[in-house]
């Protein structure tokens, strides 16, 4: 569990300086600063995720300003319901989808951030 926590930190890290280092625009150098933030912590709970509204809001922005990317819509409300979708699962299965979903919008930054401006 700590090698691939590991590996989940080091590869958010990685993305995070890869957005940061290609110069991408400031809301997405944040935004994906942010979302690898929590990689970092072994423990992210529900109410942690308020924390997610920023990253959110520069996406959608971008979005709005640049046109929305395929699965950036679909994923960003999944990430917007994150937070209560893991109280549901965690009571249900042992299973937490926080992580993958938290993967899937550092993924949306990176590839948003990988494309040349308009």
């Amino acid at each position: 569990a700590y090698a691939l926590h590991a590996a989940a930190a080091v590869a958010a890290a990685l993305v995070t300086w890869q957005v940061w280092r290609r110069g991408a625009p400031q809301p997405m150098k944040n935004a994906a600063l942010m979302c690898a933030t929590f990689f970092v912590s072994p423990y992210v709970f529900d109410y942690d995720l308020a924390w997610l509204a920023f990253p959110l809001a520069w996406l959608a922005r971008e979005a709005l300003r640049y046109g929305w990317l395929p699965w950036e819509r679909p994923v960003m409300v999944l990430a917007w319901a994150t937070p209560a979708l893991m109280m549901i699962t965690g009571a249900i299965a042992p299973v937490q989808i926080g992580p993958f979903v938290l993967g899937g919008l550092l993924w949306l930054v990176w590839r948003r951030a990988s494309r040349p401006a308009a």
